[in-house]
């Protein structure tokens, strides 16, 4: 099993680094390991756009109290939040002002580990402030902006905000559909929706659809104006897109009027409306068009957001749990009995490396986490090492964990790899203590192995 340290170096180690430094959003790892008072946490590690927001090199960031980078004095709320995120193991999301930048910023801190270290990811919305504040104006129109503005920056759960602008907006202009599609110019997914009273939700049928069949005629609209406007959809019929009209007719659309959503000038999607009621009071097209911006700079936060957790706790090579995730599932089940443990060793892979090149053994590793998700559901798979591999197994016993591994070791014969493997299950002592069993009884079962099998290690 790995030491303490060897788990911090993984944590804090170049994979975790490398992928941090890929955000487009100013990151850091801050670590309160060994400190009382974790708002004292030092700064490990920063990425591009971290420095580039400082205004500094990143050797003038690291290694420092973060309190002394010029974000926020050590008396901040903010940093009681960052107390709770590495004392209470909680991701946390919210908003601040940063004192001295003098910028709001919209941030997620979210644990590495059990090493009381979190990472700290944040985007500036002082843009989205003063616009909010620009917007005061007494019209319908600008007060809907503003309220759907309020609520992105406002409201913590970005699901929740969209559902809230969306129902916001159908009180506005009366429609008998809103929708966010989402797209990356293949395939074009409905992920939000709201649906008046009586009408039918479109959100299932309009997933992974190719974006060229069923939008290439949007951008047509795109070359004369700035807004997708279908008055009557009549009118498709009658410029002969007749799939076009086929496939808003199916779903009971007379008139659509949709904003699109971009990110640095790229298309990222579209905030629609169907059948939507045109008054005097309501200027429906800039209303769209001006909420769609917002909704889209937040649209892209999200999915960076996203793939910063989904980083944090799988590995980049396999796509299985990575050992930080097997961290925090060990602290979160410490002394729960009856979790079965499968142990992992690729035999020979240090062979393959040397002799084959290490694009064979990465394959190697791609071959068996496919193998294992064959056999497991792939929540349960962990790389918990360069060539471990580590299989939990929830409310079982030794019985079934040991039919899984003779299972295994069946199937593993027709594979073009081999790996040796331990097994246990946890009782009163403790899940990590059963982890070790597991790996002592692996490491038995390599040897066996190398009693038949040249060793090249």
């Amino acid at each position: 099993m790995s030491t303490d340290k060897e788990i911090d170096k993984r944590i804090t180690g170049v994979w975790i680094d490398e992928a941090m430094d890929l955000l487009q959003v100013p990151s850091c790892i801050l670590d309160a390991g060994g400190l009382e008072d974790s708002r004292e946490a030092i700064c490990r590690h920063v990425n591009p756009a971290f420095c580039r927001f400082m205004e500094k090199e990143k050797e003038e960031l690291i290694e420092r109290p973060f309190y002394q980078l010029g974000i926020m004095d050590k008396d901040s709320s903010w940093l009681n939040a960052l107390s709770r995120a590495i004392s209470d193991n909680q991701v946390i999301w919210g908003r601040l002002y940063a004192e001295k930048p003098g910028k709001w910023l919209r941030f997620v801190l979210a644990p590495v580990g059990e090493n009381r270290m979190c990472s700290f990811s944040f985007l500036d919305i002082s843009g989205e402030e003063k616009t909010r504040r620009r917007l005061r104006r007494d019209n319908a129109t600008d007060k809907a902006i503003i309220r759907a503005i309020r609520r992105l920056i406002s409201e913590p759960s970005f699901s929740r905000a969209i559902d809230r602008i969306l129902q916001d907006l159908s009180r506005a202009i009366h429609p008998d559909r809103l929708y966010i599609l989402e797209t990356d110019r293949k395939t074009i997914s409905n992920t939000y929706e709201w649906c008046a009273p009586g009408v039918k939700s479109e959100m299932a049928s309009l997933q992974n659809l190719p974006y060229d069949d069923y939008m290439q005629s949007w951008e047509k609209y795109l070359e004369n104006d700035t807004v997708v406007v279908i008055p009557d959809i009549e009118e498709l019929r009658r410029h002969g897109d007749i799939d076009g009209y086929e496939i808003l007719k199916r779903q009971n659309i007379h008139s659509l009027m949709s904003a699109p959503l971009y990110y640095q000038g790229e298309l990222i999607g579209y905030l629609g409306a169907d059948n939507y009621e045109e008054n005097e009071r309501m200027d429906t097209k800039y209303l769209l068009e001006t909420v769609g911006a917002f909704i889209a700079m937040h649209v892209v936060n999200q999915r960076l957001m996203k793939r910063l957790e989904f980083a944090s706790g799988n590995d980049s090579l396999t796509g299985v749990k990575n050992r930080n995730a097997m961290d925090i599932y060990f602290y979160e089940h410490a002394d729960e009995p009856n979790h079965g443990i499968l142990f992992m060793d690729v035999n020979n892979l240090k062979y393959i490396n040397d002799v084959k090149g290490h694009a064979a053994g990465d394959k190697m590793l791609q071959e068996l986490a496919s193998f294992l998700c064959r056999h497991f559901p792939k929540e349960q798979i962990y790389r918990s090492g360069g060539d471990e591999f580590m299989v939990i197994i929830p409310h079982t016993d030794r019985n079934e964990v040991k039919h899984k591994m003779e299972e295994l070791r069946r199937a593993m014969k027709s594979e073009p790899f081999s790996f040796s493997i331990g097994h246990a299950v946890s009782d009163g002592r403790g899940l990590r203590f059963a982890a070790a069993q597991a790996d002592r009884r692996m490491y038995q079962d390599k040897r066996e192995y190398y009693r038949h099998h040249k060793r090249y290690r």
